[in-house]
């Protein structure tokens, strides 16, 4: 009776994320609009700030690799003329690079004359939205967590660009995509499952993020998924005691590089305690694709899903009897913060 109120509860919380992502896309309000009488086009960045363009962007510097994939979605990839170091797509190559992107040289963006630049939000150790309007140079701030915001962000830059019917068929992919990867696994047991972004601190999807929502899609709870921050630096004790029966490990560009990793977990204390590595059941997921909040979303879920699968349905009604993610639990080990500036901290969030 456990198993089943336990896959009762998850069934709803999937439901409730699909409505919630149709209902955004049906109620939110216009991502950016057209104002006839001053012929510009205005929208509201993820800080809440008020962008206006004199027409759609032309000359796009892009600091976030994340939204350098929707602009290159969008058939606008033609329009940037400056990119990041993490931005490893081949049409991109030619083009200049800010860096690591999160403290570019906002004199040097400047120079190149670009009609929108689009870059992180700013915070107490961080100005660059700020520096760049000072300057008169329209600065889009991003902040994406969740997949609702990934969605929000393809239409207005959508919008920014005059490709507004191109996002809403990215958008409606999105949707199907990740609809049908839920009714794919609707009857299948959960599966506790952990997704490592980092080893050293040991760092770990949370809620409200992307990576959790894409993965209760999939079919799996997230047995960090009641933690305070959106991406907890945790112990491998705390690990050891939430027992995932899988691991995802977004770490490594290369199959060798993962092998290298998976290697290191088998050997090393605590972590070859624990089930999942001791039965194979450790996937790699390329960084540059699923740790980004970007349009292959709905991909990664039906990655999510397949990773998920070779957990038989005894293992996982064997596992319904330990605690689950949202239950009452002490967390005296973990640490309750994000990394160091979020999952941002590390080489190549998002």
């Amino acid at each position: 009776m456990r198993t089943a109120i336990h896959r009762s509860g998850a069934a709803a919380a999937v439901r409730a994320l699909l409505l919630l992502l149709v209902a955004s896309g049906a109620a939110c309000d216009a991502p950016a609009a057209r104002d006839d009488t001053a012929s510009t086009i205005v929208a509201v960045d993820d800080a809440g700030d008020t962008l206006r363009l004199a027409a759609p962007a032309q000359r796009i510097v892009s600091t976030v690799p994340a939204q350098t994939q929707i602009l290159l979605a969008l058939g606008a990839g033609d329009r940037i003329i400056a990119r990041t170091d993490f931005d490893t797509q081949p049409e991109l190559a030619h083009l200049p690079s800010t860096g690591n992107g999160i403290t570019p040289n906002v004199e040097w963006i400047a120079a190149q004359r670009p009609d929108l630049v689009i870059s992180w939000a700013d915070t107490q150790s961080r100005s660059v939205i700020a520096r760049l309007s000072a300057l008169g140079i329209p600065a889009y701030a991003s902040a994406v967590e969740t997949i609702d915001d990934i969605l929000r962000s393809i239409e207005r830059l959508g919008a920014l660009t005059d490709r507004d019917a191109a996002a809403d068929s990215i958008v409606h992919d999105i949707r199907q995509e990740l609809e049908a990867v839920a009714r794919d696994v609707a009857n299948r047991p959960r599966t506790r499952v952990m997704y490592v972004i980092g080893i050293e601190p040991l760092m770990v999807a949370g809620p409200r993020t992307f990576v959790d929502e894409a993965l209760t899609i999939a079919g799996g709870d997230n047995v960090f998924g009641d933690t305070r921050a959106r991406w907890p630096v945790v112990s491998i004790e705390e690990v050891i005691r939430r027992d995932p029966e899988v691991i995802i490990v977004g770490l490594g560009r290369t199959a060798a590089e993962a092998d290298s990793v998976t290697a290191r977990l088998r050997t090393a204390p605590g972590w070859r305690e624990l089930r999942a590595v001791r039965e194979g059941r450790v996937h790699w997921a390329d960084p540059y694709e699923f740790n980004r909040p970007s349009p292959t979303i709905g991909r990664s879920a039906r990655r999510f899903a397949e990773m998920l699968s070779d957990v038989g349905p005894s293992e996982s009604e064997e596992s319904a009897g330990r605690a689950a993610p949202g239950a009452a639990m002490p967390d005296n080990n973990l640490d309750g913060r994000d990394g160091p500036d979020g999952p941002h901290g590390l080489v190549p969030l998002p």
